[in-house]
């Protein structure tokens, strides 16, 4: 049964993309080069984006800003799943694809079967330091309420969700807290598909290596710690910021030693191992024509101005720290 739920999880988000790619020859890019090597300005454009409802909070307003400063752009957004965009991106039917989460390692493969390249990735904003509804989250680790454990590092989580290559899992709570009522109990973890935007987001926290042996496949958040709820032995990894008299939220022990439990503050200035980015994606060989137009909304997006828009969002997406924001600025050409 959770086999099955993987592979047609995995069949949801990759089909889009490889339906397209079937048989069809490279998309043609006769004048195409390199993005942002053309000198970009405000001048009159249009561009397509493609906007899944997990992101749209955050894209609204930053749209708004920016064509209040490039009055002569037209902006047509198209709403679509991640799953979705990847497809839409790499046959010109979007110029910009906004992502709550990064480009999976298959679509990338079925993207540069279709172009010729890889597409190019910007991470703009830092997703929620709350649960928020219809929106990307950053992510906390939660036990049953009578569950002692409190606290967590990195190592130990990953040691308990996935399945390690060069050290021993943990699979018994005995292993990681003295409580007699613990003693020799297996570990339960709840988790989402693999294949599944959010589930995807956990395994790149811990080198996309597979999940635990005997893993419980649930398909959502709330879902996963619900089972928590009703099972003193279970942990799972769902969205930041949710509380109920039956869970409790374990504290996160970063490589600097530091307890974090996700604030706003963690969050922005790196302390926080569990937090999310929301990811723009263009093609990295685009046309002169769409160049000019592409560049200008994607340095708008690191500008300052820019980061001031996200930072407005209805449900609280918080900017780039200074580090971050230097780290995607360097990805675009001069």
């Amino acid at each position: 049964m959770e086999a099955n739920q993987i592979n047609l999880c995995k069949v949801a988000i990759v089909k889009p993309l490889l339906a397209l790619t079937a048989g069809v020859a490279l998309v043609s890019h006769a004048n195409a080069q390199s993005l942002c090597q053309i000198p970009n300005g405000f001048g009159a454009a249009a561009l397509t984006i493609g906007v899944p409802n997990a992101v749209a909070m955050l894209e609204k307003p930053l749209t708004q800003h920016f064509l209040n400063s490039a009055p002569n752009f037209q902006v047509q957004e198209i709403r679509s799943n991640s799953s979705v965009n990847p497809a839409r991106l790499a046959f010109d039917q979007i110029d910009i694809a906004f992502m709550g989460r990064r480009i999976s390692d298959i679509e990338t493969t079925a993207f540069k079967k279709a172009t010729g390249n890889k597409p190019l990735e910007l991470a703009i904003a830092y997703t929620p330091s709350m649960n928020a509804r219809n929106a990307a989250w950053s992510l906390a680790v939660y036990v049953n309420k009578n569950n002692p454990l409190t606290a967590i590092t990195m190592n130990e989580l990953g040691r308990i969700v996935t399945q390690p290559l060069n050290e021993s899992s943990i699979r018994t709570w005995n292993q990681i807290i003295k409580d007699k009522k613990y003693d020799q109990q297996p570990i339960h973890v709840y988790a989402t598909p693999r294949y599944s935007g959010f589930g995807d987001s956990v395994r790149n926290l811990f080198n996309r290596q597979d999940q635990a042996r005997g893993t419980v496949i649930i398909e959502d958040s709330d879902m996963i710690l619900d089972r928590i709820s009703h099972d003193p032995y279970g942990i799972g990894i769902a969205a930041l910021g949710q509380h109920n008299a039956e869970i409790h939220e374990v504290s996160i022990l970063n490589n600097n030693g530091k307890l974090t439990t996700g604030t706003e503050k963690e969050i922005n200035n790196g302390d926080y191992p569990l937090k999310r980015m929301v990811y723009v994606y263009v093609n990295s060989k685009i046309s002169k024509e769409k160049n000019n137009s592409v560049c200008s909304y994607l340095k708008y997006m690191l500008s300052k101005k820019g980061q001031y828009a996200i930072s407005t969002s209805k449900n609280y997406f918080l900017p780039l720290n200074k580090q971050d924001l230097t780290l995607q600025k360097a990805k675009l050409a001069p």
